[in-house]
């Protein structure tokens, strides 16, 4: 399914692979009509349908960009930045990252092994699936500490991020993980053994998983920029906030980072740096790139993770709280060649806030579509029919809640109210009621 928008102008493919790809391509249309583009939509809608083939999707775009003479390809998800790094190898004058800068940081073992600094990197392990040798296992365990987090190298989504206490629970993990695969090649393993030097990283070609050092009683910040023509520029820095009594169990994004140490932010983008020049190196550019990361008590950064393309969850507060926040008319201007403007905080606070439940069934079981229309705020993650499964300590998001304002708390009180009204099993989730303090009303 592809649509166009007409006119005489240089042609855009905006790639759609996914559902939530299709969600912010829409919000395209709300640039400002002066530019010098023609938009194509190529959609397919992958991860909630088995027909989706990703190697065929990217043949079809090759397709496109010859009979319509693209000029310029924009993405913003995991699965679109793959396809965007596939047809610039394959398209070398369309601007974006190369196929090996994408994949080290997606894998999040060779992210930790390639890009991570030495004082910045947390212990971890590679899980091979397969393995259920006890005493290998334990090893593992025994470095890494106890508790420790595993999840899959490739998953998106907090899709199966698990803490575990024992080599039991990392036993139970892996049945458990084997289950959810079924056997099946992913389409990223497909993806890897066409485009990707399996020779130099073999674990490109598995479903593998990490096992990492579990942190407790620390900040998460997110740190967000492009590069642009080989140079490094500064986004915005937001908070990642999780439930206190489900520390894995991610509540929502909030802006702007609790801090107001300039020392601190300076080590922020500095660890930022060191990361994306080690990604610039493997042929990363022309895009936005994400580093989460865990700032301990004493000051210390720990790096989370690493995402090879824009924090598009977020892009709702960045326009509600930012000058020139806007990163898809950022992410446009990049690829035509033009550096974007600074994104300048306007004073709100901002909060994205995410509806988790743990329980599962179908979408319209767990959520009130009718009452989710009363509720401008929401953006909503599924669709009625849609199965929602078990994707382990990190529960499942069925919706988003964007609000801004001057006032923290009010946004906050509001975030609990419209999750209460749109659950329909609201025992299945957290609460404010599960918060330690519910006059912390953030954290």
């Amino acid at each position: 399914m592809d649509c166009v928008m007409e006119g005489n102008k240089p042609t855009v493919l905006i790639l759609c692979p996914t559902r939530r790809d299709e969600y912010h391509a829409a919000k395209i249309n709300d640039i400002p009509d002066d530019t010098k583009q023609r938009f194509r939509f190529y959609k397919a809608t992958s991860g909630e349908n088995e027909s989706f083939d990703l190697l065929r999707y990217i043949e079809l775009c090759e397709k496109i960009i010859v009979k319509e003479n693209v000029q310029q390809i924009m993405s913003f998800s995991d699965i679109g930045v793959l396809v965007h790094s596939a047809l610039v190898q394959k398209f070398p004058s369309i601007k974006g990252p190369s196929v090996e800068s994408v994949l080290v940081p997606f894998h999040k073992y060779y992210s930790r092994l390639y890009l991570d600094s030495k004082e910045a990197t947390l212990k971890h392990v590679y899980i091979d699936p397969t393995e259920f040798d006890v005493d290998k296992l334990r090893c593992a365990l025994d470095y890494v500490g106890v508790p420790g987090v595993i999840k899959p190298c490739t998953g998106t989504d907090s899709f199966g991020v698990s803490r575990i206490s024992s080599v039991a629970d990392l036993q139970e993990y892996i049945t458990w993980y084997n289950s959810q695969r079924l056997g099946k090649q992913s389409d990223e393993v497909k993806f890897t053994e066409k485009y990707a030097d399996t020779g130099m990283y073999p674990y490109f070609a598995n479903n593998g998983l990490i096992l990492e050092e579990f942190v407790d009683d620390a900040k998460t910040a997110s740190m967000e920029g492009y590069v642009f023509q080989g140079e490094i520029f500064h986004w915005q820095i937001t908070e990642n906030v999780y439930w206190k009594k489900h520390p894995l169990t991610f509540k929502g994004c909030a802006m702007p980072f609790r801090t107001f140490d300039e020392n601190l932010t300076a080590r922020l983008w500095a660890t930022y740096d060191a990361i994306i020049g080690k990604a610039i190196e493997r042929g990363f550019d022309n895009q936005f790139i994400h580093v989460e990361a865990f700032v301990r008590p004493n000051g210390d950064v720990k790096v989370m993770e690493i995402n090879p393309r824009m924090f598009t969850q977020i892009i709702p507060i960045y326009r509600m709280c930012c000058e020139n926040g806007d990163p898809m008319a950022a992410l446009l201007d990049i690829g035509s060649g033009v550096r974007p403007g600074p994104c300048i905080w306007n004073d709100k606070f901002g909060f994205n806030g995410y509806v988790v439940t743990f329980a599962t069934g179908k979408a319209e079981e767990l959520l009130d579509f009718d009452e989710v229309a009363n509720f401008p705020e929401v953006s909503l993650r599924c669709c009625h029919g849609d199965e929602i499964r078990d994707c382990g300590d990190g529960g499942a998001n069925l919706a988003y809640v964007n609000i801004a304002g001057k006032n923290r708390q009010d946004v906050m009180m509001r975030y609990y109210y419209i999750c209460e009204k749109i659950l329909k099993k609201p025992e299945f989730s957290p609460s404010i009621e599960d918060e330690e303090d519910c006059n912390d009303y953030v954290y």
